[in-house]
């Protein structure tokens, strides 16, 4: 099976006081049905988040990902396979049986396609090449668990691309047109996920500066900041040295942090401990005076490469056993790529009243290179490094 991803062509829509996240993602990020309290959710594995952010670091400076796209892509993938191919993505996700990804996923169920709950709006395609026939089990565990609908279609027909365009301008509200992509001729299949997100942040009051932004190598640059009071919970962390803020929103299940650390060169020792800080949970409610960069990050990652180093190799060989896919057996093909594409924009309105610093009991003023991260639940659904050069 081939995964391929299309970078955006062009992002026309940004609503006012709204953040917005636009994701298109080769594989597969998964949605979900019902809202889940807290008892209900699964168990989660913050190891292959943890590990997966380590591993990117090493190659990217400035970027967003999403292990949770990523975690059932490699989901969806595993109830494809058996023997070692099976049991080297199942151990990655901590998972060990096969019941209980479909029964995990199936549990965080479809909340990002409920646009009326979570301010998401999402859907997911499968698209199979036309000759490729693929198993009725598999087939139903995708629509079932996953979420996905399936479709043939002809990767040689000049139409394939306009095909697929005029799907994802439909399911993303028009958002997402005439996106760039490339097919061969010869594509297994291609996952397409469509996805936006735009809650709201609670701010008591709040403007637009312009302030310089410490890079902590001499380099300083000017960035829009949203300045403002906001009723928030906070924290502080004698041991990482870093300061961390939940940011609010009128969806609960799904909430922002940031981690800021209190030296300028001082992110080395976040990352170096990154799993404390995604299990960090500020517990001090205040009203805190917060600047925050306005930016827009944009990361395309092929990670195949990095799952190798994370121990799953079978499924990128000739030998990888993927043939519970088929409708006939011994045809097990080999993954090429896992790509994902994640575009993030965060924006305010300017408002034409005040706010200053002296009328907030606390200061969140984020100038220097910083982590931010999104959990929905347990699951990191996002995380980023703000570090740009």
């Amino acid at each position: 099976m081939r995964l391929f991803v299309w970078k955006r062509k062009a992002f026309a829509l940004l609503r006012k006081k709204r953040f917005v996240l636009l994701i298109i993602v080769a594989g597969l990020i998964y949605t979900f049905v019902k809202k889940l309290d807290e008892e209900e959710f699964p168990e989660t594995c913050l190891r292959f988040s943890t590990d997966l952010y380590t591993d990117v670091t090493n190659t990217f400076h400035h970027f967003v990902i999403s292990p949770l796209s990523l975690k059932v892509v490699l989901g969806l993938i595993a109830t494809g396979t058996e023997g070692d191919t099976y049991d080297q993505i199942v151990n990655l996700l901590c998972l060990e049986q096969e019941e209980n990804i479909k029964e995990n996923f199936e549990k965080i169920s479809t909340v990002l396609l409920e646009e009326n709950y979570m301010k998401f709006h999402g859907k997911n395609k499968l698209f199979v090449r036309n000759d490729f026939d693929i198993n009725y089990k598999h087939r139903r565990e995708a629509i079932d668990y996953f979420k996905t609908d399936i479709e043939s279609i002809n990767f040689y027909s000049q139409y394939a691309i306009k095909k697929i365009n005029k799907w994802i301008k439909e399911h993303s509200s028009n958002i997402i047109q005439n996106v760039t992509m490339s097919i061969s001729g010869n594509s297994s299949s291609i996952l397409v996920n469509v996805l936006y997100y735009h809650p709201k942040w609670n701010f008591q009051s709040k403007r637009k500066l312009k302030k310089p932004f410490n890079l902590g190598t001499g380099q300083y640059f000017e960035f829009d900041v949203i300045a403002g009071n906001i009723k928030a919970f906070y924290s502080e962390s004698t041991r990482l040295q870093a300061k961390f803020l939940k940011l609010p929103s009128k969806d609960d299940d799904i909430t922002m942090f940031i981690a800021l650390p209190n030296n300028i060169n001082g992110m080395s020792r976040l990352e170096a401990n990154v799993q404390e800080v995604f299990t960090t949970e500020p517990d001090e409610f205040a009203e805190i005076y917060v600047e925050i960069p306005q930016f827009s990050l944009e990361t395309l990652i092929d990670y195949r490469s990095i799952l190798q180093n994370m121990g799953i190799h079978d499924i990128f060989e000739d030998g990888a056993n993927s043939d519970k896919m088929h409708v006939r057996r011994n045809n097990g093909i080999k993954i090429n790529g896992v790509l994902q594409n994640i575009f993030i924009e965060i924006n305010e309105p300017e408002v034409s009243f005040d706010s200053k610093p002296g009328s907030a009991e606390k200061q969140f003023v984020v100038d220097r290179p910083f982590m931010f991260y999104v959990k929905f639940m347990k699951e990191v659904l996002f995380v980023g490094r703000f570090f740009p050069s």
